[in-house]
């Protein structure tokens, strides 16, 4: 059994959270997500980010091989493509 980890999750600009797993970190990002989204009340589709070291920067989270303890995930709300390209006028109906 794993050691509790802690996670900082960006929801908004403004509005964070402290997400403790008891269990550690999940073997699968959607599990991560669905653990997020539960906490949280979420349902609408989200992937998440994390701050790479190497780079710098918020890259998407492939693996949860990339998460420690102490982690910082940005949510990024998903929104549907049909919605995207009738926004933009590509698709109509």
């Amino acid at each position: 059994m794993a050691g509790v980890m802690r996670l900082l999750v960006i929801l908004e600009e403004d509005s964070r959270i402290k997400l403790e797993l008891p269990n550690g970190i999940p073997s699968s990002v959607d599990e991560v997500i669905q653990e997020i989204k539960n906490f949280c009340g979420l349902t609408n589709d989200i992937r998440l980010q994390y701050k790479d070291a190497d780079f710098g920067t918020w890259v998407n989270l492939t693996s949860t091989s990339e998460l420690k303890d102490l982690a910082t995930l940005k949510v990024i709300n998903v929104v549907p493509s049909d919605f995207i390209l009738r926004a933009s006028g590509i698709l109509c109906g």
